[in-house]
């Protein structure tokens, strides 16, 4: 007889397809959630589905005392009663990062939880489909979902579920990972495909295909396997792009990115971390300007500290410290004069009258 863990059985019923967990209005108890933090109370009017899936429904919901709307994902706990609360909770209640999507509060009434998110109206599939979107657009999206990508790999937490319906598009533009259901911390290696009803063929159907190789053959695997979904994101979006891209150069550029992300092998693709190093982005800073000409200078107030040195700007604080390198610090090309510089970016001439007029900069 085989011994399951508490884990183990989670995920299993979590992923067997024949457990069917949509809600519509009518399945609610009532259309109005009331959570209550003592003497203060919110409520909240749902109103339309925004979409279902496998473990519950989205709804559109409306706070009654501000009219802000929000997004409020309703799903029985019948599967997560070990836990009390979802890995979509679970993992939301714990990542504080821009670029994914903000909980706010949760309540479980009788079998259903309740988690109210941020609403953000498009996802990136919507989105693309009802803008015109340039090619260095397309490239912002990619490297703020990288960005947190790596956040998750700092936590060790494997997302498994990248595709362009769980990434959403603010009005400012800010893209935010959505549905963490099926995210898990890497030590724990919960694979859905681990489930005894998912047979060959379902693990090679093409609607797999943003899985990573390794979690469909149920082999081990790190935060590398979200590298292989954003990698087959780019690749099918960058088609709309190919005719756009008439540097050859570049195209070399491209091709080796889409090969690092999406090499078969973990142990040879592309991290996160080195991801949003490749020179793919490069075109996204081509209004960076040479500051290595600018003079030395050190600044200090309210325990923070700015020294610039050379070709290295170095900032500090209680909490944080870093380095920026210039533009040209690995180049042997001579630096620009203070009047190209100035003459090239006019603001930047602006700038250096106010910071001297302000005295903001002091030399050594």
């Amino acid at each position: 007889m085989m011994v399951y863990g508490k884990t183990d059985l989670v995920r299993i019923f979590c992923c067997l397809k024949f457990i069917v967990c949509y809600l519509t209005l009518e399945d609610l108890p009532s259309q109005y959630l009331n959570i209550e933090h003592g003497n203060f109370s919110r409520r909240y009017i749902l109103e339309t589905e925004l979409g279902k899936g496998a473990y519950g429904t989205v709804f559109l919901a409306r706070s009654e005392s501000t009219s802000k709307n929000f997004a409020i994902k309703v799903q029985r706990i019948d599967f997560y009663n070990i836990f009390k609360y979802s890995p979509d909770i679970q993992f939301t209640t714990i990542l504080r990062h821009e670029n994914i999507v903000e909980i706010f509060e949760f309540k479980i009434i009788q079998d259903l939880e309740y988690a109210i998110y941020e609403y953000i109206p498009l996802t990136f599939c919507d989105f693309f489909r009802t803008h015109i979107v340039e090619f260095k657009a397309f490239l912002y999206f990619i490297k703020q979902i990288l960005d947190a990508l790596n956040y998750l790999r700092i936590k060790k937490i494997v997302y498994l579920d990248l595709k362009d319906n769980n990434i959403m598009i603010t009005k400012d533009f800010t893209c935010k990972l959505i549905d963490f259901g099926i995210a898990t911390f890497e030590e724990s290696q919960n694979n859905i495909f681990k489930c005894a009803d998912t047979s060959i063929d379902d693990v090679n159907d093409t609607k797999y295909s943003f899985y990573a190789p390794e979690i469909r053959a149920c082999k081990k695997f790190n935060h590398k396997a979200d590298i292989w979904s954003l990698g087959q994101i780019f690749e099918e979006y960058f088609e709309g792009y190919k005719e756009t891209i008439k540097s050859k150069e570049y195209k070399l550029i491209v091709a080796d990115f889409i090969s690092k992300t999406l090499d078969p092998s973990p142990k040879n693709r592309i991290s996160a971390d080195k991801a949003l190093l490749h020179p793919i982005f490069n075109i996204l800073y081509d209004f960076v300007f040479c500051f290595a000409m600018l003079p030395d200078f050190f600044h200090y107030k309210n325990d923070i500290s700015l020294l610039k040195n050379g070709k290295r700007v170095f900032f500090k604080n209680k909490r944080h410290c870093f380095e920026i390198h210039c533009c040209c610090i690995n180049k042997t090309d001579r630096f620009q004069s203070g009047y190209n510089l100035t003459h090239k970016f006019k603001f930047s001439n602006r700038i250096f009258q106010l910071f001297s007029k302000k005295k903001l900069f002091y030399h050594f």
